[in-house]
């Protein structure tokens, strides 16, 4: 939290097993941290990525729920809106 006011996106990478999901979720609900952020989504990503589903699904966590958009939504322009 003392790092840059500047950071966007906090990847947590690294071998099966070791506690990633276990320390984001941690973070993601910590109280002193959720302060911190303007924005917050919890993703979890695929085996195989699709970056459509991938924006989908954050873009859903940063709106309301009457302006949800479906997987065939999601273009350019939603990835600039998130």
């Amino acid at each position: 939290m003392s790092g840059p006011n500047e950071i966007d996106v906090i990847s947590i990478v690294g071998m099966p097993g070791i506690g990633k999901s276990t320390l984001a979720y941690r973070v993601y609900y910590d109280k002193y941290d959720v302060g911190h952020f303007e924005v917050r989504s919890w993703c979890t990503v695929d085996q195989e990525p699709n970056e459509k589903k991938i924006l989908q699904k954050i873009f859903n966590e940063v709106i309301s729920l009457k302006e949800r958009v479906g997987e065939n939504d999601i273009d350019d322009e939603v990835a600039d809106k998130l």
